[in-house]
């Protein structure tokens, strides 16, 4: 299975260094790095300082592609999957907040070969949102089909089913079964999605996860968290300053872990998993954080 490994970066170099050190504790050969351009001239230094960061970079071989003007999160992000999966059979994804811990590479590899015949598989995920999981679940790896944009990954074949519809807010606002069963795995999508429509944030990833959802399609994803979001200290343009979802990430061994025999999700962690996602949500309307 042809893997491709790519790392989206905008001007965030110290938060990069982290992720790039992961990623050489992963044992990466080849790197795929899309730098984004400055929106303004005081972006420039940052963006400039990450670059420089990446080109510096010789313990593996980089493909680095600058952008001169900014594309923003969801067409870079777009963009540079759709251009590793002309050339490979799979892609992992990270933005410069992931760090992976060692064994994501692995992990998502395993997945990627193990899964590769299955339709029904999307999508792998390395964070894992901290919920408690049941006390009789007897597996190292769940089935959801809630994932996550946080070091994420998935196959040529499930991507290009898929495409940004900026149009699908007003598809589906009125369609009260179709937002039941968005709303089955957790309340904050469709607000989300409302406001992409309204050109109040610029999202990719509410497009993926309702487009995985409404396919009836599912995420790999490990009840131990291979990923550390650094993002939540207020530099992100797209996070806010929050401790909720922090985890701390544990580096692991794939072939230790334990999968379940049969692909379908369980019913608890996804209530779980809602449950907690509401939560979040009401309490970032508390604080009056928007998406």
């Amino acid at each position: 299975m042809d893997t491709a490994v790519g790392l989206f970066v905008y001007k965030r170099p110290e938060h990069t260094a982290r992720v790039l050190e992961g990623l050489q504790n992963n044992r990466v050969s080849r790197l795929f790095v899309f730098s984004d351009g400055p929106t303004n001239d005081s972006d420039n230094i940052g963006v400039e300082q990450t670059r420089d960061l990446i080109r510096k970079i010789d313990w593996c071989q980089v493909d680095l592609v600058e952008s001169e003007q900014n594309l923003g999160l969801a067409n870079s992000i777009m963009a540079g999957v759709s251009r590793m999966l002309e050339t490979h059979d799979s892609a992992v994804i990270l933005e410069d907040d992931c760090v992976p811990a060692v064994g994501f590479l692995s992990f998502m590899k395993y997945c990627f070969k193990k899964y590769k015949d299955n339709s029904e598989v999307m999508g792998v995920t390395g964070y894992s949102i901290p919920v408690g999981m049941p006390d009789s679940y007897p597996y190292d790896v769940y089935f959801s089909s809630r994932g996550s944009s946080w070091g994420w990954g998935t196959w040529k074949r499930a991507w290009k089913e898929f495409h940004r519809d900026l149009g699908l807010w007003e598809k589906i606002k009125s369609d009260k079964k179709i937002r039941a069963s968005i709303n089955h795995f957790g309340k904050d999508l469709l607000p989300m999605l409302r406001k992409s429509a309204e050109g109040k944030n610029d999202s990719w990833a509410v497009y993926w996860a309702i487009h995985v959802i409404l396919s009836k399609g599912l995420f790999v994803v490990p009840t131990q968290s291979l990923i550390e979001n650094i993002g939540f200290d207020g530099s992100g343009t797209h996070c806010d300053n929050s401790s909720a979802f922090s985890v701390k990430s544990e580096d692991i061994a794939s072939g230790a872990l334990a999968f379940p025999d049969t692909i379908s999700p369980d019913e608890e962690i996804d209530t779980n998993i809602s449950k907690f996602v509401n939560v979040s949500l009401i309490s970032k309307i508390r604080r009056k954080i928007s998406y």
